[in-house]
């Protein structure tokens, strides 16, 4: 039996069912169980990777060469940006490859302090 032909003879005994309240309050009980358990959930908390000294530079240059060329295409402002990347000097790199230091010591302490799930 193929999965529509199940669900099509279970709706068929569904609609054969007279007293249906036992359903309904099982239902309810449910539906009640599930809003408790989600009142008290709480999702685990994600450590964000940490981020490359080009992605620093692109967060910081992109809006402003996206601002000076509207009609360019998401695509065509990535390779504007990585063009910049390459042609900077390093004593711009260095600024962003110490922002990426440092976010690698903050993923670092966050990891190390992060509870161990099993």
């Amino acid at each position: 039996m193929t999965l529509p032909e199940q669900s099509r003879h279970i709706a068929e005994i569904w609609k054969s069912v007279t007293d249906k309240s036992a359903y309904t309050v099982l239902s309810e009980v449910d539906r009640s169980r599930y809003y408790r358990e989600m009142e008290a959930y709480k999702p685990p908390y994600k450590i964000k990777r940490p981020r490359s000294s080009y992605a620093f530079y692109m967060r910081d240059v992109r809006a402003t060469v996206a601002a000076q060329f509207p009609d360019k295409t998401p695509r065509e402002l990535m390779s504007d940006v990585a063009v910049s990347w390459k042609a900077s000097s390093d004593a711009i790199k260095q600024k962003y490859v110490q922002m990426a230091n440092d976010d690698k010591v903050r993923y670092a302490n966050e990891k190390s302090a992060a509870p161990i799930i099993e």
